[in-house]
């Protein structure tokens, strides 16, 4: 799945390791969970299609929301703003294979920023377009 893909190349950079540790979820994050941390999700997909039928190629849009938390010292905006600035310089760009799947292309095409106020979290939320090759 493009999921396992994401999440792979995510923990394989040193960048995004040294903010979040192995802190790359599926959503909802549990109840707690230490920030910063990063949720993941898929919005949509298309299938590409050859005239002959499913061409085997597909084009995913994922979100992923970079979590911060204000503590003593350390801004939640700030935080949230560097862990998705790792993810972008992690994913923007990237093709490959990961998690046995090939990525033939990933572009950020969408960020936005967020304060969640029943949780008290900064968020800032990524959105990726990303081709792969479905097995």
């Amino acid at each position: 799945m493009i999921e396992d893909a994401v999440v792979a190349i995510l923990l394989a950079d040193a960048g995004v390791t040294a903010l979040v540790a192995d802190r790359v979820l599926a959503p909802p994050a549990a109840l707690g969970t230490q920030a910063p941390y990063v949720t993941h999700r898929r919005l949509a997909t298309t299938r590409v299609r050859a005239l002959a039928g499913p061409s085997g190629l597909a084009d995913a849009r994922l979100r992923l929301d970079c979590w911060g938390r204000d503590r003593a010292g350390v801004s939640g905006a700030a935080e949230a703003a560097d862990v998705a600035q790792a993810v972008r310089r992690a994913l923007d760009g990237f093709a490959g294979t990961a998690a046995g799947v090939a990525v033939r292309a990933s572009t950020l095409s969408d960020e936005a920023n967020a304060f969640e106020s029943d949780t008290r979290l900064h968020r800032v939320s990524l959105d990726f377009l990303i081709s792969f090759v479905e097995s």
